[in-house]
Parts: structure tokens; sequence; C-alpha cells
């Protein structure tokens, strides 16, 4: 009876190890993402804990996604690149200033506070990869790197309505197929994070009325909302849905717009 729990115990510390090497492993073989990640958190501290939020959700879904297809579809450095990838996709965020964004602008959108607001969100993408290919020790020889840039470059480019950096589902064949893949994962878990920041203080939050009776609180209704907002395959959407309700529980009941 002993025997069996000890092994029971070992077995759980064994897979909780092996869960906490495949989230913080990213982190220590490659020490340029710590000090980007150390820098967002002493200038934009939520949107860096965000960050971490996404992260820890992809992170799970790439192990759902390993125990599923028997090894999973993506390497060690491309799993590397997606989990920092969803930590940093926000970082350009440091970089932008209001001011910024009305630079080389017209003056109709100058005027435009609303136009103003929208182009400063749009830029943060691009402005993300900059910051990570700017940082001096940037690993462009093992590809972790490069993919990191390319990925939070692209992970607004799937909205079914106004995507940006780039528009054009077809354009993403320019890209390596870990990118592709991993900023649609990342896509999908960042939409039904936000979705579930129901409260005060946790940032983000949707409140369309097409999504008024959805009922958050399931996989298949949280998969829907974000299905509905992006471009990406029902698998993913699901996938996504279902992590963040398992990373985030407890989760307080509601329906968007209620």
């Amino acid at each position: 009876m002993v025997t069996n729990e000890v092994q029971r115990l070992s077995v759980a510390t064994q897979q909780r190890e092996e869960r906490f090497d495949r989230f913080g492993g990213p982190f220590k073989r490659n020490l340029w993402a710590q000090t980007l990640l150390q820098e967002f958190h002493n200038r934009m501290p939520e949107h860096a804990r965000g960050g971490m939020v996404v992260a820890r959700i992809v992170s799970a879904a790439l192990e759902e996604l390993d125990n599923q297809q028997g090894g999973g579809p993506f390497n060690q450095q491309e799993r590397d690149a997606i989990i920092l990838g969803a930590a940093l996709h926000d970082i350009g965020k440091t970089d932008q200033s209001q001011e910024e964004s009305a630079y080389d602008m017209s003056r109709r959108w100058r005027d435009d506070p609303n136009a103003l607001q929208w182009a400063h969100i749009q830029r943060h993408p691009g402005e993300s990869r900059r910051r990570i290919r700017e940082l001096d020790g940037y690993p462009w020889a093992n590809g972790v790197g490069r993919n990191v840039g390319e990925i939070v470059y692209l992970h607004h480019a799937f909205k079914r309505k106004d995507p940006y950096p780039i528009a054009g589902i077809q354009f993403l064949d320019l890209f390596p197929r870990v990118v592709r893949d991993g900023a649609r994962i990342i896509a999908g878990v960042d939409v039904a994070d936000a979705i579930t920041n129901n409260q005060k203080g946790e940032g983000r939050a949707y409140a369309r009325e097409e999504f008024a009776n959805s009922d958050l609180t399931t996989v298949h209704g949280l998969a829907t909302v974000v299905w509905k907002e992006l471009d990406i395959p029902w698998g993913i959407a699901s996938l996504a849905a279902e992590k963040t309700l398992q990373v985030k529980r407890p989760f307080q009941p509601h329906k968007v717009g209620g």
C-alpha cells in the first residue's frame, strides 16, 4: 500500500517537473529572451504578466498536441520559439507612444483620435519583431529567435475583421510552417484569454453584441467565439479554449456582454 502511494507520488512529481521544464525550459535555453522579458516587466508589468499567462496556456496546448500525436508536430526548438513568442507577443508596445504613432500619417488620421489609436495598435506586432531582432546576441544561427520574431509579427494576422499587420491569408505561405502554425495557436489562446478576462484589473475583455449569448464556461462555447473572431481551424480554436479554461481555473462564469 505504502509502496504504491510512493510510486504514485513519484510519477506525479516527475510529471510536474516535466511540465515545468516544458514551460520554463525555453527561457533557460534562451538567455536573450530573459533579458527582453525583464525589460518588458519593468516597463509594462501588466502586459508582461498577461504574456506569461498566454505562454502558460500555449505550453499546455503544445503538450496536448504531443500527447495526441505521439511526439507532436514540433521539435524542441520549434516549441521554444512558440512559447517565447507567446510570452513576448506584445513587447512592441513598450516602444510606442501616441506621438510616435502620429508620425508620418496624414492630417486626417492625426485629427481622428480613434484612427490614431487603431494605427497605434496596428504597429505593435512589427515593433515586437523589431525589438527581438535588435537585441544583442539575437540567435539567428539556431533559428529560435528568428522564428520568435516572425511568430509575434503574425499573431493578429488571422483576425476575420481587419487583420494586421498583413491582410490576406495568401501571404502566410511566405513564412515557415512553425511560424504559421505557432502564430495560429498563439492567436487562438490570446483571444480566448482576452475573452475570459472578466475580472477588474485583468485588462482586455470582449463585450460584443454578437457574442452576448455565448456560454464561456464550456469549451464549445468559448471555442465558438474564438473561431468567429479568427480565421483558424476549429481544432486550434477548440484546443485554445480547452487549455485556457483549464489553466485559468477557477473561472468566474459569465456571458459576454452580460
